[in-house]
C-alpha cells in the first residue's frame, strides 16, 4: 500500500535520517505505488518479494533472505499483515541491517479491513491479520530506538534504529 500517509511518513523519516544509500525493501511488489522514488537517485535499492512483479528485483522470503551487503535501511511496507510470522520478518530485518541502520515499517492495524496482498478481497489461501501495537512494542528491545505512531487512517508507522 502506498497512500499519502505512507509517502508523507517516509519523506519525514528520510529528512530526519539522511543519507540512505543501500536500501532493502521486504515485500516490494508494487500493486498501488511505491516509496522507491523517495530515496536518493544514486541509492542502491533492492526489492525482495516471494512473488515476481513490478518492483521485485529478487524473489526471496523476507523471513530468511540475506543480502550480500548490510543495508543501511530496510523498508517493510504493508507486508507484516500478510505473513503468519511477522516476528521473523522483523528479526531478519534487524539481523541484516548495518549498525545504526534504519527500519521503516508501515502496517495496518485494527479496524483495517482484511485485504489481499494484491488489493481487493482476500483470495483462497492468503493470510491476513492486522498488526497490533503490542506486537510492535515487543520488538522494541531489538532496536536502540523505536518510534511508533498511529495514523488517522489506522496505519502503524514505525521507525527503528539498530
Amino acid at each position: 500500500m502506498c497512500n499519502q500517509t505512507v509517502l508523507d511518513f517516509t519523506k519525514r523519516v528520510l529528512a530526519a535520517f539522511p543519507p540512505r544509500e543501500d536500501v532493502l525493501e521486504f515485500g516490494s511488489a508494487n500493486y498501488n505505488g511505491t516509496v522507491r522514488g523517495l530515496f536518493p537517485p544514486g541509492a542502491r535499492y533492492t526489492g525482495i518479494d516471494i512473488v515476481a512483479g513490478n518492483g521485485v528485483d529478487i524473489i526471496a522470503d523476507a523471513k530468511t533472505y540475506r543480502p550480500p551487503w548490510p543495508p543501511d535501511t530496510v523498508v517493510c511496507n504493508s507486508l507484516l499483515e500478510h505473513t503468519q510470522d511477522p516476528d521473523l520478518v522483523v528479526f531478519n530485518a534487524w539481523q541484516v541491517l548495518e549498525p545504526n541502520g534504519l527500519l521503516i515499517l508501515i502496517a495496518p492495524c485494527d479496524p483495517w479491513p482484511p485485504h489481499s496482498f494484491a488489493g481487493g478481497p482476500l483470495k483462497g489461501g492468503e493470510w491476513y491479520k492486522n498488526v497490533s501495537e503490542r506486537e510492535l512494542k515487543d520488538w522494541a528491545g531489538m532496536f536502540s530506538d523505536l518510534q511508533i505512531e498511529r495514523s488517522a487512517d489506522n496505519l502503524l508507522l514505525i521507525v527503528g534504529v539498530k
